[in-house]
């Protein structure tokens, strides 16, 4: 018998769907703050280096918030998207529609949460405007797209939800990323003190 006052496990991943938001680019990212701290340490000067070192550092942070923290993925019966500074945890059986845009937009709830995790770039949006409008190009299919997949497989997963559960929770909960948000204000704050001294 378990012991309700037990802290909850963390539910596992049952399906993770991969960002289509150019990770690559923020492992360069990454690599070239990496460069950059180097270099302003290996100078060993509380002067210029040292400002370079903490706008580095920054940098490194922001890039890991904006392009690589973000993710998308399914529980047993959760929802999970991981943005810049949150994570919102919704009820697969709330969920009322998805469409994939620029963004994933997952409505649920009477709300709408986005994540930029997954979506279409600038190019692939025109190009499925233009043929749609043309008529030359047939829609895209969840079997040559895999945006159009994410959409189909998670309007499926929340319909499957509310079809093998009789009840469950509705209202879709949110988590804040206090170390990213603390790392930011920190280092925010250190180059500010680092400019007026």
């Amino acid at each position: 018998m378990t012991d309700p006052a037990a802290p909850r496990e963390k539910p596992a991943k049952v399906q993770q769907f991969h960002a289509t938001n150019g990770r690559v680019s923020g492992y360069i990212g990454l690599g070239c703050a990496a460069v950059i701290l180097a270099f302003a340490l290996a100078a060993h000067d509380p002067g210029m280096p040292l400002g370079i070192a903490i706008l580095a550092v920054l940098g490194a942070l922001l890039v890991w918030a904006i392009v690589l923290r973000p993710a998308v993925w399914t529980t047993e019966r959760h929802l999970v998207m991981r943005n810049m500074f949150h994570t919102d945890i919704i009820p697969l059986r709330s969920i009322e529609r998805v469409v994939v845009a620029q963004v994933l937009a997952v409505f649920a709830d009477g709300r709408r949460f986005v994540s930029a995790a997954i979506g279409y770039s600038t190019r692939q949006s025109v190009k499925n405007r233009t043929g749609t409008r043309s008529g030359r190009a047939a829609p895209p299919t969840a079997l040559d797209t895999y945006q159009v997949f994410v959409e189909e497989r998670l309007n499926h997963l929340a319909q499957e939800d509310r079809e093998r559960y009789a009840d469950g929770e509705t209202a879709p909960r949110r988590t804040f990323a206090w170390p990213e948000m603390g790392g930011v204000v920190v280092l925010v704050l250190a180059f500010v003190v680092w400019l007026v001294r």
